[in-house]
């Protein structure tokens, strides 16, 4: 498994929904930012195109998706228990 970041540029009205139909273990920072721990073999390339940005149906999200290997911050309990859970 491996953890991603997705960071959009604005808020997106469907994206929350994408997201949970296509990563149960999700995690919502707030309205742009979020973390889905998703399979062996996914590529940041796989999320984009699961999450529109790059052009699917006609839609252009704009955004980047970071695979996550180490971090280190300061936040909700809540974040560092999932990404512990999950890194």
């Amino acid at each position: 498994m491996a953890v991603y970041a997705i960071i959009l540029n604005s808020p997106d009205s469907h994206w929350q929904g994408v997201l949970k139909k296509h990563w149960e273990n999700h995690y919502i920072l707030d309205e742009r930012v979020a973390f889905v721990s998703a399979g062996a073999g996914t590529t940041t390339k796989d999320i984009t195109e699961v999450m529109g940005m790059r052009g699917n149906e006609g839609k252009n999200v704009g955004g980047v998706v970071l695979q996550v290997s180490y971090y280190n911050g300061w936040h909700d309990v809540a974040l560092w228990e999932w990404l512990e859970k999950n890194v």
